[in-house]
């Protein structure tokens, strides 16, 4: 296979040889299907990659061009990039969340805070049940959310229960 790099496997934190991938997954307002209306592979080693920060954002461009702006960018921890989010920031009609950790910092009421004390400090009026499947079986857990609008150019962030998410996730 043609340019294959060096990968990282986040589940199970290891280096590998693959493909980076973008990977858009939709789903209409009131319904749980799940529709995947694009993904792309990439490799850092082709002679016309410029970073991978260009290729999500080209794709999530594609994906907003024929939603007519009408979709809300959900994008997984990790990619909580200046480089992606200063666009989005700057574009007034961009909608989007960031999943985060808990250990990020971000600038709120021009203060340094983690993502868990913005967690503490919000009502989270928001609950779902999550059902995660791992190994053949399925496992619920119940979250709580709420979210902070930006200040400036900061992060819009969903604050999802952060300390029982993080706990229940690495225990399962």
């Amino acid at each position: 296979m043609q340019y294959l790099t060096k990968v990282r496997d986040g589940s199970k934190d290891t280096i590998g040889n693959g493909y980076r991938l973008c990977e858009i997954v939709g789903c209409e307002v009131g319904s749980n299907e799940i529709t995947p209306p694009a993904q792309e592979l990439w490799s850092q080693d082709a002679p016309d990659f410029i970073s991978n920060n260009d290729q999500s954002l080209s794709l999530v461009q594609r994906i907003r061009k024929a939603t007519g702006g009408r979709c809300i960018i959900v994008y997984d921890r990790g990619s909580d990039r200046r480089r992606l989010l200063v666009p989005w920031a700057q574009d007034k009609t961009c909608h989007y969340l960031v999943r985060q950790c808990g250990d990020r910092h971000l600038i709120y009421k021009r203060k340094m805070k983690s993502g868990l004390e913005l967690a503490a400090l919000r009502n989270t009026p928001y609950a779902e049940t999550i059902i995660k499947e791992k190994d053949g079986e399925e496992k619920a857990c119940f979250i709580q959310y709420g979210f902070y609008r930006p200040d400036c150019l900061s992060v819009r962030i969903v604050l999802c229960g952060l300390s029982l998410l993080k706990a229940w996730v690495k225990n399962h």
